[in-house]
């Protein structure tokens, strides 16, 4: 049970570090400037011209291909912390015990379909209670 709920904050902190770094606003908006501040740069380098502006295109371009691609490879990234979740869970979710195998399952689709840290809470709490017979755990 504890490695499970170990696994389950594991992929949740990488969840939060993702969106932060890659998704929230703050990185869109940092990117955004980096790309405009390569064009800019770029543009005026070359001669502040129409045929300049099409050559500082390609530095601004590869800002916002570096990040869509770091954005691609940190999503996969969290497809590690999903298997070892499932791998941890799955096995608790096929005990003979009911209310262990359904708390189990619950607390894996809480997080392997990212319903939240409120649907993850009462999940940990209910298979705390399933394995220890505590209802007030928390």
């Amino acid at each position: 049970m504890q490695q499970l709920v170990v696994e389950v904050m594991d992929l949740e902190r990488a969840r939060r570090i993702y969106r932060e770094a890659h998704l929230s606003r703050r990185a869109k908006f940092r990117t955004l400037a980096m790309a405009g501040v390569e064009f800019w740069s770029a543009w005026n380098a070359r001669g502040s011209t129409r045929e300049a502006a099409a050559a500082a295109a390609a530095p601004a371009v590869r800002v916002v291909d570096a990040w869509d691609r770091g954005t691609l490879t940190e999503a996969v990234e969290l497809t590690t912390h999903m298997t070892r979740v499932s791998a941890v869970g799955l096995p608790l979710g096929m005990v003979k015990d009911k209310a262990v195998a359904a708390a189990a399952q619950r607390l894996m689709d809480a997080a392997l379909e990212d319903k939240g840290e409120s649907e993850i809470t009462a999940a940990v709490r209910e298979l705390r209670a399933a394995f220890y017979g505590d209802t007030e755990a928390g």
